[in-house]
């Protein structure tokens, strides 16, 4: 959440000298601190049960009044204002709760010559009583449900409940925040709640008054926060979700809300500022609505004529402060951002946390916090570019542009979760060039693997690929990487982020996934699952460890011809030459793709016809992670987060076992690829699979040069070809890699039957007869992949 501290005030003399804050906990303590801010003296009021609670401290001065409940102290009126006389203030700020709404205080403020910080006695009587502030929202024409006038007694209750249709919502006229009313599906249970709520309702707010209103099952809570000068003009600032409540209490409220459409928050907030308008509005207020999910329609609730708990979203997302608005205004200095108010930006969150008792139904327990051990890792540095990422990622949705992201080296990231004893799929840290410093809070066990970087804990080396025990308080520190480019670190049970589009992996791009949807930030806390193994290895064997080559070695790379070469799209001597050639990795490079340095190829055709003016350029078709894409002349190999269509020829595509090497490549690494078959990339993934189950070896590493050598001469990157017939246009089956086939209909140009084909294609193959082994299918301009 944003910051509202240290902002601008309208003058450089200060409006009040004094103001007395008649209220105590958090809201206290902000009001304070936005009074120290403004320059103005901040005057406290305290039980002696508060003494030294925090709102004492944080004013400028305290008074104490004598007594221990709220109707002994923050109830009386009278105390509060002799009080105020006292101490020679200005003005009372109320905050939130207890009197802030009380009409009676504000008149006697009034009257002794004190001014009030909030709205006119008027504005909170009108809008004091729910069936009052109906008729104000009604003159001001908001949407209303169907509902009664006060209820004289239960059988009236009854005959309206008829008019209304159950289910029906009995409600205490008075108050706010959900208490005294209760939810009635028949008559009988409308009998048998209507004393009870007209009991609750006397007793929380001294006004039995009761009145039906009808009941909207799949609803969301969703107020605008206004504020007004007091002279007609109203503005609205945003509107906030408060629809996550337990007990009568609001638990998370966001703004801005998700899920509600751009012209629903239009009409909110015009509706808003036509009810605040009509009574001439003065200073903060909320006004509620209940929005009916079924129908897309909002109806008028109340109107709080107060500052709310969760006013800081707000905020948070304006850059401006609501107490020093209302105590500008009352000081008859409105702020300029009034008539001018600021663009919001972002989104803010906020959680309202309290401590619960689980042997009571989990209700709110007071009392000293003695112990708290979180069960997480603290991130004290974040390194170069660190985020969280699990095995496979984010499979399923690149149909609809969603990379799988997940590690760039997953032989490392799952060899890591095999050494603490997790799944493979369990949540763990990517770490670039540079790692991060973490602080455990827990005791616990790791397993760093993946590039070499100088790893200390509490100035101790401590070495890669074996369990690692840490205990609580320890501080891991990685250092620049010297050999390769990522270092993965697994923690036993793995991290504990939330689950979107069936991943816990990092997409930086889309804002989503992982922490917050970005790289680890310093003060970030990491919290760590439970494991289910009890197992951990305590040893590999080092022919498990990879080689990371040195400056004056190369990378050798597997990859599979297809889906598009020679003579089609390239000349068969840049075929050649393509293997023959030592490319060097360009400085440009993350985990979109890897830029390639080298000789610029040859194309057989001299643009791409309807496609573009490039002979690089095709209809727009799905890539294969581990694409060679040739964007114009540069090569670039496609990864975890690069894009899933585009319109640039893909001559060769990395085997699936081999892509773990793309990701422990950094600028100035040179490669070179060596053409393999389908059915040495499947062994070759076979033994890396059967080698991280059993963590041994399950065979001799081949070098891919005599792999390439002993394989036919002759690749082809079309696997199987249809002619055309009065009924089918051209059918061309390209290989892309070991685990995609790219399927392509007609010739290279824009025809929307081919676009149709490859619709019912894929709704036949996904929705009516779905073909075992095809997990994803991602539809191009004329191809189905």
């Amino acid at each position: 959440m944003g910051q509202v501290d240290n902002l601008s005030v309208s003058s450089n003399e200060p409006m009040f000298k004094s103001v007395l804050i008649a209220n105590r906990g958090e809201i206290a303590v902000r009001i304070a601190r936005t009074l120290r801010n403004m320059g103005i003296r901040s005057v406290a009021i305290y039980s002696e049960v508060d003494r030294y609670s925090a709102h004492v401290t944080a004013a400028d001065s305290a008074v104490a009044l004598k007594g221990n409940t709220p109707a002994e102290t923050y109830l009386r009126g009278d105390l509060i204002i002799a009080t105020a006389k006292s101490q020679n203030v200005e003005a009372i700020i109320p905050g939130y709760g207890f009197l802030s709404e009380n009409v009676d205080f504000a008149v006697q403020c009034e009257a002794a010559g004190i001014c009030f910080i909030g709205p006119t006695p008027e504005q909170l009587r009108q809008f004091g009583l729910k069936h009052i502030a109906y008729e104000a929202a009604a003159n001001a024409d908001l949407p209303l449900l169907p509902h009664s006038e006060l209820l004289a007694d239960v059988e009236e209750a009854k005959l309206k409940a008829q008019t209304i249709g159950y289910p029906v919502m009995l409600k205490s006229t008075a108050g706010s925040g959900g208490m005294a009313m209760e939810r009635c599906n028949d008559e009988n249970h409308l009998v048998d709640m209507f004393s009870k709520v007209k009991r609750a309702a006397a007793k929380l707010y001294s006004d039995d008054g009761v009145y039906l209103e009808h009941c909207i099952d799949d609803a969301r809570h969703i107020e605008v926060q206004i504020f007004g000068d007091g002279h007609g003009h109203v503005i609205a600032l945003n509107e906030r979700d408060c629809s996550l409540q337990r007990r009568h209490q609001k638990i998370v409220e966001e703004t801005p809300p998700p899920n509600l459409s751009d012209n629903v928050r239009a009409r909110l907030r015009d509706a808003a500022i036509r009810l605040g308008t009509s009574v001439k509005y003065r200073s903060a207020g909320t006004v509620e609505f209940v929005y009916d999910r079924t129908c897309n329609e909002f109806y008028f609730l109340e109107v709080n004529c107060r500052l709310q708990v969760e006013h800081p979203v707000t905020e948070a997302t304006h850059g401006i402060d609501l107490i020093e608005w209302m105590v500008s205004l009352a000081a008859e200095e409105p702020p300029r951002a009034l008539y001018s108010p600021p663009t919001p930006e972002g989104v803010a969150i906020e959680v309202r946390i309290c401590s619960e008792d689980p042997l009571r139904n989990f209700h709110p327990s007071s009392g000293t916090l003695s112990q708290y051990q979180p069960n997480a890792v603290e991130v004290l540095t974040a390194g170069t570019y660190t985020t969280i990422q699990d095995y496979p990622g984010r499979v399923g949705h690149w149909d609809a542009g969603v990379p799988p992201s997940g590690p760039m080296d997953d032989y490392a990231f799952r060899l890591a979760n095999r050494l603490v004893g997790n799944a493979e799929n369990a949540a763990g840290l990517e770490c670039t060039l540079v790692g991060p410093s973490l602080r455990f809070h827990i005791s616990t066990i790791i397993a760093i693997t993946g590039a070499t970087m100088n790893a200390v804990l509490d100035g101790t080396s401590v070495d890669s690929w074996k369990p690692i025990p840490v205990q609580a308080g320890q501080i891991l520190k990685l250092e620049r990487s010297t050999s390769g480019c990522r270092t993965y670190i697994a923690v036993r049970g793995g991290f504990d982020v939330p689950i979107y589009l069936g991943s816990r992996s990092t997409f930086v791009l889309g804002k989503f996934g992982g922490y917050a949807g970005r790289i680890l930030k310093s003060g970030d806390m990491l919290f760590i699952d439970k494991c289910i193994s009890d197992s951990i290895p305590s040893s590999i064997s080092d022919a498990l460890i990879p080689h990371y080559p040195a400056e004056d070695e190369e990378w050798q790379v597997g990859v599979l011809y297809g889906p598009y070469g020679a003579p089609d799209f390239f000349m068969p001597d840049y075929i050649d030459q393509f293997f023959a050639t030592t490319w060097q990795v360009h400085h440009n490079s993350n985990r979109l793709g890897v830029r390639l340095l080298g000789p610029k190829p040859t194309w057989s055709r001299s643009n791409g016809g309807e496609a573009g003016l490039h002979p690089s350029n095709i209809h727009d078709c799905e890539y294969a992670v581990g694409s060679i894409n040739f964007t114009g002349d540069t090569p670039i190999i496609l990864t975890q987060d690069g894009p899933s269509l585009g319109g640039f020829v893909c001559p060769m595509t990395i085997a699936k076992a081999e892509l773990w090497k793309i990701g422990q490549m950094k600028p100035n690494d040179r490669i070179r690829f060596f053409p393999i078959t389908f059915d040495q990339a499947l062994a070759m993934e076979h033994d890396q699979d059967k080698s991280l189950t059993t963590l041994t070896s399950s065979t001799t590493s081949i070098p891919l040069s005599l792999l390439s050598s002993s394989a036919s001469t002759t690749f082809e990157c079309i696997l199987a070809q249809l002619p055309e017939t009065a009924t089918r246009p051209t059918v061309v089956y390209r290989q892309a890699g070991d685990h995609y086939i790219l399927t392509e209909y007609g010739a290279m140009q824009l025809d929307l039957r081919y676009r149709f084909r490859v619709h019912l294609l894929m709704e036949e193959l996904r929705d009516h007869h779905p073909v075992n082994g095809i997990l994803e299918l991602a539809p191009g301009v004329r191809s189905l992949q």
